[in-house]
């Protein structure tokens, strides 16, 4: 997962979401839960924390660690989901969170990116 903080100038809207359920991908639990326990530090300190309820569960899901868990529980927050596929197409489609845009701010949003690729080059996402 990642962090995209992005800015975009239009009165706040939101959107429904997405309907089917992402599947979990096979990962290094340890890893995963290191780097869930940055993301729920770093939405912290952007003040656009995660619900009480979510963050337990991620907090008891990244003590174990348990990476599939730690998958649900975001996925359901991800706003895109970027996959690379072995050939190093990239395809962009909509996760199921529900998106807000702010006029005149940042909304920070995570991204799942699924890379079946060799590639390891940063993914660098730009927004006008």
């Amino acid at each position: 997962m990642a962090l995209l903080s992005v800015g975009i100038g239009a009165s706040s809207i939101q959107t429904g979401r997405a309907a089917e359920p992402e599947p979990v991908i096979p990962v290094a639990a340890q890893p995963l839960a290191a780097n869930v326990t940055r993301l729920v530090e770093a939405l912290d300190l952007m003040g656009a924390s995660l619900p009480a309820d979510v963050t337990k569960s991620l907090a008891e899901a990244a003590a174990k660690p348990d990476g599939d868990r730690l998958q649900q529980l975001l996925d359901e927050r991800a706003l895109f989901i970027v996959e690379l596929n072995p050939e190093s197409r990239v395809k962009v489609r909509r996760g199921p969170a529900i998106a807000t845009l702010q006029q005149g701010g940042y909304t920070p949003v995570i991204l799942k990116v699924i890379n079946l690729s060799t590639v390891t080059k940063e993914l660098r996402v730009t927004s006008p």
